[in-house]
């Protein structure tokens, strides 16, 4: 066979594809481990995330809000040149036609009457908001993540559920054709095996089809959506078991270390704040000036250095201070109504979520009996099965791995509830976790 040298256009593909090569490689996210436990997925949350990445630049703007209110009182040097040209009288001692000159100006400020400190404590009050609710984003990232990894979990368990369910739909209805074929079974007795078997494999790749999607939702919870967890370790959740604080206690907690609750106080405060720093707008300045000027014209009435104190009184402000005043008065309004509901928002949660806990922990109970049952019917029908006496096993395999299903999610659900009462009142004890293994 004969062979050619590579065209011109055939050396440019191949350069253009190895440059590619390694940006193609760089851009594709790594893997998720295998087993993906739930301590990890929380070690792999990315901060990128777009709640967290929202709350983050709140966080750092809010940050140079206070630079920017505390440089107000720092001093200010400028450099000015005024380029002048003028026509002096014909008499003049000075006949030069340039007047320019160019100085050198600093400033001081010395006192506003309250102004600065005002935005000073406002821009302070903004960062304590700020700094609480990236916490808040940290913690809710944190919830979704364990109930999106649970999400999973129960798909899996479902999806295997549906699998042994249409196995057993499906041996009832190849033994109903051998019988019908035999006429031992009616047509519409044969119908009724194959709607059954029909329906259970209908619902296997219902289940199968949402495997994908709450591995989706996990992977959007973690910040990667672009990979997808493969395998899950089901995370040992030994805080479950606790009894539940009180409820009054519970809602000490919530009210003096929720952190939205405080992000909202310390909206309060910046609102506050503000106002008063409106009002101090009215208030006279006084500062510091010195100056030194080079002149063009040189003559004895000009100083090249000079200081004085410079007061400026507002006589007048077209009602603007007034206005401003009345703005940011509707804003301490705004956010003190803000408050108070999320006050009465936040004992409700809290209640719900406490009472929900104990429904769990009597349901768990129910179901552990449910499932000692199950299983032994299960063992019982296993033995009339051995022996003939029985000759349907599938239906007894399918209820007890239903109440396991039920179980599983009970025990799901009671987590997350400790969860969320962790994030209500922020207390990481609560958690159903151990955080010493791993802190996100």
């Amino acid at each position: 066979m004969r062979t050619y040298p590579p065209t011109p256009a055939a050396h440019a593909t191949i350069w253009l594809a190895l440059s590619l090569l390694p940006t193609l490689t760089a851009q594709a996210e790594p893997a998720l481990p295998t087993p993906l436990s739930l301590e990890v997925a929380w070690s792999l949350a990315s901060a990128a995330h777009p709640d967290r990445a929202m709350e983050q630049a709140a966080y750092a703007r809010a940050q140079a809000e206070v630079r920017r209110a505390h440089a107000a009182s720092n001093p200010r040097l400028d450099a000015r040149l005024d380029a002048r040209y003028i026509n002096p009288p014909p008499n003049s001692p000075y006949p030069e036609h340039n007047d320019s000159n160019a100085a050198l100006i600093l400033s001081q400020p010395i006192y506003d009457f309250g102004r600065t400190r005002s935005r000073a404590q406002a821009a302070e009050a903004d960062v304590e908001a700020a700094f609480h609710v990236k916490a808040e984003a940290v913690a809710r990232q944190r919830l979704e993540i364990m109930r999106r990894f649970f999400d999973v979990l129960l798909a899996d368990q479902h999806f295997a559920e549906a699998n042994e369910a249409m196995a057993v739909a499906y041996v009832n209805f190849d033994r109903a054709r051998d019988r019908n074929k035999l006429g031992q079974l009616s047509d519409i007795e044969l119908l009724a095996r194959e709607e059954a078997y029909q329906a259970s494999r209908s619902r296997r790749h219902a289940d199968e089809a949402a495997q994908r999607a709450t591995r989706a939702l996990l992977a959007g919870a973690i910040g990667t959506p672009d990979v997808l967890p493969e395998q899950l370790l089901p995370p040992k959740l030994e805080g479950i078991n606790r009894k539940p604080p009180d409820y009054d206690v519970l809602l000490m907690q919530a009210m003096r270390q929720n952190p939205a609750l405080i992000a909202l106080r310390a909206r309060v405060k910046h609102a506050l704040a503000t106002l008063a720093e409106r009002r101090a707008e009215g208030n006279p300045r006084l500062g510091l000036e010195l100056r030194a000027t080079r002149y063009a014209r040189d003559f004895g009435t000009r100083d090249p250095f000079s200081a004085g104190l410079v007061l400026e009184v507002p006589l007048y402000s077209g009602d603007r201070v007034d206005a401003d005043s009345a703005l940011a008065n509707a804003e301490v309004a705004r956010t003190q109504a803000m408050l108070g509901r999320y006050e009465y928002r936040l004992r409700q949660a809290v209640l719900e979520t406490w009472q929900r806990l104990l429904t769990l922990d009597a349901q768990a109970q129910a179901l552990a009996v449910q499932t000692d049952y199950r299983d032994l019917y299960l063992d019982r029908s296993r033995a009339l099965y051995d022996l003939q006496l029985k000759t349907d096993l599938g239906d007894a395999m399918v209820q007890q791995s239903a109440t396991r299903t039920r179980a599983l999610a009970n025990r799901y659900q009671r987590a997350l509830a400790w969860e969320t009462l962790a994030l209500l009142t922020g207390d990481a004890g609560l958690e159903p976790t151990d955080r010493t293994e791993h802190k996100p």
